[in-house]
C-alpha cells in the first residue's frame, strides 16, 4: 500500500480540487498498471510466468497467422473462394461462443473499483473509467489479433470500398464492446437479481436451441445480413449495433454504480433452513454437520451461486452437449457429460469444502468434533449430491439420448465413489481463505489455485480410458465405470480414515492460511 500511496494521494487531491477528469483517469490507469506489474513480478514461481508468457505469445501469433492465411486455409479445406462471406455468416455464432468463455473466466469491474471507494472520487467517474478499462482484456485482444490480419488481407482486398471495409471493422469493435458490457451487466444481475438472470439465461438458451433444432439458423442469417450490409456501405446495421452497444453500456454502468454503492454494506441473508430434517437428524453428528453446511450454502451468496452453477452445468450444459451432432461417437463429450450430469455439485463446490468454513474454521477446530466425523459428513454430502443431480438430469438423457442412460448410471456411481474422493483430497490440500460476504460474483475464483484446474485430468482419466477401449459397446463401458465407482464406495471408510489423518496433520497449516486476509 505504501508503494502506491503517492498516487492515491494525488488521485484524491486531483478530484478534490476539481481538476479535469482526464488527469484522474490517467492516474487511475497508472495505478492499475503498477498494481498489475507488481502482482506479476512478485509471483513466487518464475517458471510459471515464463511458461504463461510463452503460451500467450504463441496463441497470439497463431491467431494472427490464422487470420492472415484464413483465405488459403478455407480454400484448401472446404474449397470456398470467398472467405469473407463465410466469416460474415458465423460472426454472431462465434461471438456467442466467445461470450460463454468471457462469462466463465472474465471478471466484473466491481472488484477493481472497490479499492478506490474511500477516495473523494465520484462514483460516476469511477464507473466511466472502469467501464472503459474493462474493454482492454484478453477476451477482446485475442479476437482482434485474428480479425485485424483477416480484415487487412481479405476484407480490404475483396471489398475496395472505403466506407464498407471501415464499417465492417467498426462493427466488429462494437460487437466486442457489447459482449464486454453485457457480461458485466449479467454478472451483476446474477449477484443481486438472480431470478431475473435465470429467466434471461433460460430464454436465451431456449431460443438458441430452438433455432438449431428447427434448422432455421436465424443467428447465422442475422449475422450475414448485418455484416454484408456493412460491407455494402449501408449505415443502418452500424447504427443498430451502436444502439445495442450503447444500451448495454448504460445497463452495465447503472448496475455497476448500484453495486458500488451497496458493496460496503453487506446484508445478512434472511433465508432459513428447517432444523427438523429427520433423515439428517438420524445421522447424529454427521447429520448436524450436513445441516450446518446446507445453511452455509443457502445463506451466503457465493456458495448459493455455486449451487446454481452446478445445476446449470448438470442440465443446460448437458442439454447443449447432447444436442450436438454425433455426440454418441465422441468419447470426450461422453466423459464430460457423464461427469457433470451427476457430479456437477461435487466438482464445483467440493474443491473448496473446507475453505468455505475459513472464516470460522478456528472455532470449528476448537469444538469436540472428531476429524473422521467432519470428513465423513462432507463425504456424505457430496455423495448425496451425486444422487440428487443424477435424478435431476436423468429425464434429459431419457428424452434426448436414451442410449446413454446406462453410461449416465455408471458415471453416477463413479462420481459417488471416485470423484468425491479425489475432490476431498483437493479440499484437504487447500489453504486459501474465502470471504463469503464479499463473494457476490457467480464466477469468483477466490480460493482457487492452479492445481484446481489441473485436477480434472486425474478425475476424468479412468472413465475416459474405459470408454476409449470400448467405444462401440456402451453398456460394457458403463458396467466397467460402475465397477470402478463401486470399488471406491466400498473403500470409502478407508479413505475417510486416511483423509482424517491427513487433515489432522495439516490443520495448523490450513488455519494459518485461512487467517490471512
Amino acid at each position: 500500500m505504501t508503494y502506491f500511496s503517492p498516487i492515491l494521494v494525488r488521485l484524491g487531491r486531483g478530484t478534490r480540487l476539481g481538476k479535469r477528469g482526464f488527469r484522474t483517469y490517467s492516474l487511475l490507469a497508472r495505478h492499475q498498471f503498477l498494481g498489475a506489474y507488481r502482482a506479476f513480478s512478485q509471483r513466487s514461481n518464475a517458471y510459471v510466468r515464463v511458461i504463461l508468457a510463452v503460451l500467450a505469445i504463441y496463441l497470439g501469433y497463431a491467431l494472427a497467422l490464422g487470420g492472415w492465411r484464413f483465405g488459403q486455409i478455407v480454400f484448401y479445406i472446404v474449397n470456398i473462394a470467398r472467405p469473407t462471406e463465410l466469416v460474415n455468416e458465423y460472426l454472431f455464432a462465434a461471438a456467442l461462443s466467445l461470450f460463454g468463455l468471457r462469462f466463465l473466466f472474465g471478471k466484473t469491474p466491481r472488484f477493481r473499483a472497490t479499492p478506490y471507494l474511500h477516495l473523494p472520487i465520484s462514483r460516476s467517474r469511477l464507473v466511466r473509467y472502469f467501464q472503459a478499462s474493462s474493454l482492454v482484456s484478453l477476451h477482446n485482444i485475442y479476437p482482434l489479433l485474428f480479425v485485424l490480419p483477416f480484415w487487412f488481407n481479405e476484407v480490404r482486398r475483396a471489398n475496395p470500398t472505403a466506407n464498407g471495409t471501415s464499417f465492417w471493422l467498426i462493427g466488429i469493435v462494437l460487437l466486442l464492446a457489447t459482449s464486454t458490457w453485457l457480461n458485466s451487466w449479467l454478472r451483476s444481475l446474477l449477484s443481486y437479481r438472480a431470478r431475473t438472470f435465470a429467466l434471461i439465461i433460460v430464454a436465451a438458451w431456449g431460443a438458441v436451441l430452438a433455432d438449431q433444432v428447427a434448422g432455421t439458423y436465424i443467428i447465422n442469417r442475422l449475422s450475414t445480413a448485418t455484416f454484408d450490409g456493412l460491407l455494402s456501405g449501408s449505415p443502418v446495421p452500424l447504427l443498430i449495433l451502436f444502439a445495442i452497444c450503447s444500451a448495454t453500456a448504460y445497463l452495465s454502468g447503472r448496475r455497476l454504480r448500484l453495486t458500488l454503492r451497496d458493496f460496503s454494506n453487506p446484508q445478512g441473508a434472511r433465508r432459513r433452513v428447517y432444523k427438523d430434517i429427520s433423515l439428517l437428524q438420524d445421522l447424529g453428528p454427521v447429520g448436524q454437520l450436513i445441516i450446518l453446511e446446507m445453511k452455509l450454502i443457502w445463506r451466503n451468496r457465493r456458495p448459493r451461486h455455486n449451487l446454481l452453477l452446478s445445476t446449470v452445468f448438470s442440465t443446460v450444459y448437458v442439454v447443449a452437449l447432447l444436442l450436438t451432432p454425433d455426440v454418441g461417437d465422441s468419447v470426450l463429450v461422453q466423459s464430460i457429460v457423464g461427469l457433470f450430469a451427476s457430479g456437477g455439485f461435487a466438482l464445483n463446490y467440493g474443491q473448496l469444502m473446507f475453505a468455505w468454513e475459513s472464516t470460522f474454521f478456528d472455532g470449528l477446530m476448537s469444538r469436540d468434533i472428531a476429524m473422521q466425523t467432519m470428513v465423513r459428513a462432507k463425504f456424505v454430502l457430496l455423495q448425496l449430491s451425486c444422487v440428487v443431480f443424477f435424478f435431476l438430469s436423468l429425464p434429459i438423457f431419457m428424452i434426448i439420448k436414451p442410449e446413454l442412460v446406462p453410461l449416465h448410471i455408471g458415471f453416477a456411481i463413479y462420481n459417488a465413489g471416485v470423484t468425491c474422493l479425489l475432490i476431498m483430497v483437493l479440499a484437504v490440500l487447500n489453504k486459501r481463505r474465502i470471504e463469503l460476504w464479499r463473494s457476490g460474483s457467480f464466477f469468483n475464483y477466490e480460493g482457487f489455485s492452479f492445481l484446481h484446474w489441473l485436477w480434472i485430468f486425474p478425475i476424468s482419466a479412468p472413465p475416459l480410458a474405459v470408454i476409449m477401449m470400448l467405444p462401440r459397446v456402451q453398456v460394457h463401458a458403463a458396467v466397467l465405470v460402475s465397477l470402478i465407482g463401486l470399488l471406491g464406495l466400498l473403500m470409502t471408510p478407508v479413505f475417510v480414515a486416511i483423509l482424517s489423518e491427513r487433515l489432522l496433520k495439516r490443520r495448523y497449516v490450513m488455519l494459518s492460511g485461512f487467517r490471512i486476509q
